[in-house]
């Protein structure tokens, strides 16, 4: 699976001079003057940082920022929500914008939400009084509300979208897509691939300059858009996976069924020279209604155990890739010697919570997983994956 994360102002939407009015307003009730001066435009830094800026400007005094600032981060949505007819009148859905948020909402392997700098509250007031909130899932998003550091905001949206699908997200399958060098740091600095939209205040060669691995010109090319997506993800995730072995393509850490005599055999025809293994830093976690493992990170710092095959020819690593499903990504891993390995994680969700058990595997499913695994084999070694 891969986390598209989307960018709202001037990537999705242009509210023009609304956010302005209900900061004027907000200011002005909170602080008792109006501003002289305004949040600058299309810079996408989060709201709270904005807010602390203009009330240092204005000479506050700095004991007092900070409550001044919560207090007016926390009128900012309710404000922005009485002017919900004024935004469906007067906001513009960007060109290309819903045709883009349709294609990814639809695409089986991505999930959409958002990273923004909008308060969660004022990005839901928008996304809705637009039309747009259908396409995105924003409680798995980041919002300047749960974190003021732009690029914090990519993690929580990654583990929240790792607690509702499972898997792991990281900079290997997480795509931000936004028009401002803001959102070109936080995809940089927060772990995400980063594709620029030049549809904001930022030019094409601003935001190729600041690091954006891909520019668009605006969304109106959703096919090119989704092949970016795709691509991004390829080039740098766990898949694509056979051709990416570069290195030590002889050594293949197994911690599931591969562990077994009896599977390789009836895989491979043979069983390959192995030894006990350790992978620090991560599980083989039990699958929902599946009889093998899938390997993910374990952030309490636990250890996968298997063993590591090292004699696989090239004809049999090909086999073990055809056999391994699509949810399945092929990434390098360091082992508890210090050694390095490839091996295959786990992408896809219904992780759970407890870890797989290989003692109960053998006892239980080990006989007729080995026939299942002897039957496919013919295919496998054609090179046709176990699903076809």
């Amino acid at each position: 699976m891969i986390l598209v994360l989307w960018d709202i102002d001037r990537t999705l939407v242009y509210t023009g001079d609304i956010d302005r009015r209900v900061f004027r307003e907000t200011f002005t009730s909170v602080v008792g003057r109006p501003p002289t001066a305004l949040p600058a435009r299309g810079t996408g830094i989060t709201m709270p940082l904005a807010v602390r800026e203009l009330l240092r400007a204005h000479e506050v005094p700095e004991h007092s920022v900070e409550t001044l600032a919560a207090r007016i981060v926390a009128e900012l949505p309710g404000r922005l929500s009485g002017y919900r007819e004024v935004l469906a009148s007067e906001g513009v859905i960007l060109p290309g914008a819903v045709a883009a948020l349709d294609a990814v909402h639809q695409a089986e392997d991505l999930i959409a939400t958002v990273v923004t700098g909008n308060l969660r509250g004022s990005a839901e007031t928008k996304l809705s009084s637009l039309g747009l909130a259908s396409y995105l899932d924003t409680t798995i998003g980041g919002f300047a509300s749960d974190d003021p550091h732009h690029p914090a905001l990519v993690r929580i949206a990654q583990d929240r979208a790792a607690a509702k699908h499972g898997g792991l997200f990281d900079r290997t399958n997480t795509v931000i897509v936004g028009d401002s060098l803001e959102d070109v740091r936080t995809g940089l600095e927060g772990g995400a691939k980063v594709i620029g939209v030049a549809s904001g205040t930022t030019t094409t060669e601003q935001l190729r300059a600041a690091g954006a691995h891909h520019v668009l010109p605006d969304l109106t090319d959703t096919v090119t858009l989704l092949d970016l997506i795709n691509e991004t993800h390829a080039q740098t995730s766990v898949g694509p996976r056979y051709h990416r072995l570069s290195r030590n393509p002889d050594v293949l850490f197994c911690y599931g069924t591969l562990r077994f005599d009896a599977v390789l055999e009836s895989l491979l025809g043979r069983v390959p020279q192995k030894k006990p293994a350790t992978a620090p830093g991560y599980r083989a976690a039990a699958l929902q209604d599946r009889v093998y493992p899938g390997l993910v990170s374990d952030e309490e710092g636990g250890a996968a155990t298997g063993v590591v095959l090292t004699d696989l020819t090239d004809k049999e690593w090909h086999i073990l890739d055809a056999f391994e499903d699509k949810w399945y990504g092929l990434q390098e891993v360091q082992l508890s010697n210090r050694e390095r390995a490839w091996t295959y994680v786990w992408t896809g969700g219904d992780v759970r919570v407890d870890d797989w058990d290989a003692a109960e595997f053998e006892a239980q499913h080990l006989a007729a997983y080995a026939a299942r695994c002897a039957r496919l084999a013919p295919g496998l070694a054609a090179g046709r994956p176990k699903g076809e």
